[in-house]
């Protein structure tokens, strides 16, 4: 005998999977530009290398700070690579909008 809720209730299999990857309201053409292009390859520039070390020497400052250094004989070195990584920083994101601009003027180029 039937119960009446289970008459509302949608079967198995029109139902989605719990493992299945859920899918999204807006068309792949909407979404592809929002999505990120994750290509992993090497800084062809100077300054694209230069932010990179800037970054890594953060990341050994902090450690060495943890380890051994005090917090006032850090503080200087810390300044002076805030101040080179801004301006180190600035230049190759700048470069970075440059390359991004261009590919877009030619991939607007392929569509008309």
């Amino acid at each position: 005998m039937e119960r009446p809720d289970d008459a509302a209730a949608p079967d198995a299999a029109s139902r989605p999977r719990a493992d299945s990857a859920p899918s999204l309201p807006l068309p792949r053409s909407q979404v592809s530009p929002l999505l990120p292009s994750l290509r992993l390859s090497a800084p062809r520039t100077l300054s694209l290398t230069l932010l990179l070390a800037t970054l890594t020497a953060f990341e050994l400052l902090f450690a060495l700070y943890w380890v051994r250094l005090r917090l006032l004989p850090t503080l200087p070195v810390f300044g002076a690579l805030a101040a080179f990584a801004a301006w180190v920083g600035r230049g190759a994101l700048g470069e970075m909008r440059g390359r991004r601009r261009e590919a877009e003027r030619r991939e607007g180029g392929k569509d008309e």
